[in-house]
């Protein structure tokens, strides 16, 4: 009897336990799905939030977008004399994202002051990159600022054995060198922004190295310390990134929101020439 007491409780005790170890297993399972679902990883991250509001998408990227693509002209005040040119940078911090070309459009108004040349930044120099083209004044159909300037890069334009050439860009490394120098009717202190600027859907644009993806405006603020994006816009031309009309989910492989652009300010102030710059 007693023994028979004993196995009917010993197969009562196992039957319990594997309800025990059935119901911890499914809720394991359902913590993981929670913890999919609210907590999502850096690289889900990008794709949950495609479509979110910009309000929401800055204020939460402590946790979102923390791989997003930084670019940005760097605000700086620049000491002139007369004759002296000075440089203004655009910036990339690429979070580890390989980069092989772009295609930006900037806009500015500077009175007295002129941008005269763009160079390739330090990057594009030390990693060998091919093709750099400057654009002024492209087509812009609307209202349209004075000046614009469209430059274009790719790492290769050409296939071609050549060494060091490389598509991971440091953080802060410049992609683009701004010439600037006063013009003759220039005043003692000049000041203005230069911003990015959209003509159409294929402007400030970065590939990937594979050529599979395109990178595109998440957000635009006016300075780098700037919280608040700029609205975006229904029409072309535009400064708050591309249009609603640029996106469409249902191609085969649609482009990425992944930039997040910071406009600058670009102040001048202009000083006799000293003695030793004269000798």
């Amino acid at each position: 009897m007693f023994a028979q007491v004993s196995r009917t409780v010993s197969i009562r005790d196992q039957a319990e336990a594997r309800k025990l170890v059935s119901a911890l297993f499914f809720s394991a399972a359902a913590l993981l799905l929670v913890a999919n679902l609210f907590i999502p990883s850096a690289a889900r991250a990008d794709s949950l939030t495609d479509n979110m509001p910009d309000s929401l998408k800055l204020t939460r990227e402590g946790m979102i977008g923390a791989r997003d693509i930084l670019v940005k002209i760097v605000s700086d005040t620049i000491f002139l004399a007369d004759t002296v040119a000075g440089t203004l940078l655009v910036t990339i911090d690429a979070q580890g994202t390989d980069i092989s070309g772009f295609d930006f459009t900037f806009a500015y108004d500077l009175s007295g002051v002129e941008i005269y040349d763009a160079l390739p930044g330090d990057f594009l120099d030390s990693c060998n990159w091919e093709y750099f083209i400057v654009k002024r004044n492209p087509r812009c159909d609307g209202p349209c600022p004075n000046g614009l300037i469209k430059v274009i890069a790719l790492a290769e334009f050409r296939k071609l054995e050549r060494s060091k050439l490389c598509n991971t860009p440091a953080p802060g490394a410049s992609l683009v060198k701004f010439l600037v120098r006063p013009t003759g009717e220039a005043p003692r202190q000049s000041s203005g922004p230069l911003r990015f600027f959209w003509i159409d859907c294929g402007d400030n644009t970065i590939s990937s190295v594979s050529g599979n993806e395109l990178f595109i405006s998440r957000s635009v603020t006016e300075t780098d310390s700037a919280f608040q994006a700029l609205a975006v816009e229904t029409e072309f031309p535009s400064y708050g990134g591309p249009i609603p009309d640029c996106f469409n989910k249902h191609t085969v492989n649609p482009p990425r929101r992944k930039i997040r652009f910071s406009n600058g300010t670009l102040t001048l102030m202009f000083e006799n020439p000293s003695p030793d710059s004269l000798r």
